[in-house]
C-alpha cells in the first residue's frame, strides 16, 4: 500500500482519509485519528518555538506515546483513536 499526504490541498490519490486529531471542518471523507498527535502534544507544539530542536523533541514525544500504545488491549483506546470512521 502506498500512502500520500497531502496537507488538504492538491491531488488526492485513492481514498482520502484525514489522520489528523481534527480534520477540516468540510471534510467528508474518513477519519483515522489513530495517528493523529495527542491534544496535548499538539498544545505543546503550538507553545513551542517550532525550530528544528522542537521538531526533535516532537518526534521524540510523539514516538513515545506510539510505543505507550504497544500492546495495549483495544478496548483501553478511546473511540477517536480506534480505526477510522466516517465523517
Amino acid at each position: 500500500m502506498t500512502v500520500y499526504t497531502s496537507y488538504y490541498r492538491g491531488e488526492i490519490r485513492g481514498e482520502a482519509v484525514s489522520i489528523s486529531l481534527y480534520p477540516p471542518k468540510n471534510w467528508k471523507g474518513k477519519h483515522l485519528p489513530l495517528f493523529a498527535p495527542t491534544p496535548e502534544l499538539l498544545k505543546w507544539w503550538k507553545a513551542s518555538a517550532k525550530d528544528t530542536e522542537a521538531e526533535k523533541d516532537y518526534e521524540r514525544r510523539f514516538l513515545l506515546i506510539l510505543q505507550s500504545w504497544h500492546g495495549r488491549p483495544r478496548s483501553q483506546f478511546h473511540q477517536s483513536q480506534l480505526p477510522y470512521r466516517d465523517r
